[in-house]
């Protein structure tokens, strides 16, 4: 059965007569009979009684326009949702981050553009959330370790330097500034492997031949910053992560210059759909030096 031939039928079963569905449908009327009497003669039914004024439905006439009606009211309302979503007036945008703080400035102006836009935000590492945007499971991520991948279309956000969180009770908490020697044999917590911040220090320590001692490995920010509180170990974070606490306090390492950048990206495939490309637009207007028609450098693929 074709949805032709079944909007045909059903056209004529509201109007009455071959002729005003012609009219209704904007198609010749020897076009509607052909449909009416293919969708008959395949099925081996009768749909109407045919009248010279009034073509009248039979018992499967009647059942079959009940289906028709809803299957047409489906199709209306499935050309409805497509229409709005072309339009970002509904629907949904899935978003992965590996932090909060960058990616909410970007959808306070995201939402202000687009207010019917539900958005679902889902949090992991880098690897994880680069994993699920390549899977399609995510529209988008916001990452802050990049890994080059052609599969990728990526947009540089912002960067921003490291700090040490420190407990009152370490050695290093008197010092308002220390260098990465200082940091061996100091208790330290580490994110999970595959957090950006960790392969940024961890390639320092490497370079400079540092070896603290490793007392705990945690997968979140929150807990890191509860271990130190606590008084575990210290830990690195970013600049704009580090939430002040009175048992804790920040340390600058002054001879580490490595920089932790904010990353949106994308699938290839998914960079031109509406709501993709609506992200990266916020994202720009959130921080106007992230535009790439200022620095053409700024996004690939």
């Amino acid at each position: 059965m074709k949805f032709s031939q079944l909007r045909s039928f059903h056209a004529v079963a509201t109007t009455g007569s071959f002729t005003a569905a012609s009219n209704k449908l904007h198609i010749s009327q020897p076009t509607i009979t052909a449909q009416v009497r293919e969708l008959e003669n395949h099925y081996n039914v009768q749909l109407f009684r045919r009248r010279r004024s009034n073509n009248q439905l039979t018992e499967t006439g009647q059942a079959l326009l009940q289906v028709s009606r809803m299957m047409l009211e489906l199709e209306r309302k499935a050309k409805e949702i497509l229409t709005h979503e072309g339009k970002l007036v509904t629907g949904t945008l899935r978003v992965g981050a590996v932090a909060p703080f960058y990616l909410m400035e970007i959808l306070a102006v995201f939402n202000e553009q687009y207010p019917g836009i539900k958005v679902v935000v889902e949090t992991g590492g880098s690897d994880f959330i680069t994993e699920k945007v390549l899977k399609g499971e995510l529209d988008v991520g916001m990452i802050a370790y990049l890994e080059p991948d052609k599969r990728l279309t990526t947009l540089k956000y912002r960067e921003q330097g490291l700090v040490l969180m420190v407990p009152n009770n370490s050695p290093l908490a008197n010092s308002p500034e220390i260098k990465l020697e200082d940091l061996n044999g100091i208790n330290l917590i580490y994110r999970e492997p595959g957090s950006s911040t960790r392969k940024l220090y961890e390639q320092a320590f490497h370079q400079r031949q540092i070896k603290p001692k490793v007392v705990m490995e945690i997968s979140s920010r929150e807990g890191v910053r509860e271990a130190v509180v606590q008084g575990l170990g210290s830990a690195f974070v970013a600049v704009s992560e580090y939430q002040p606490h009175r048992n804790i306090r920040a340390v600058n390492v002054s001879d580490m210059t490595l920089m932790s950048n904010s990353y949106v990206i994308c699938a290839n495939a998914q960079k031109d759909t509406p709501v993709t490309r609506a992200f990266i637009e916020s994202a720009i207007l959130s921080n106007p030096e992230a535009n790439p028609k200022a620095n053409p450098e700024i996004i690939s693929n």
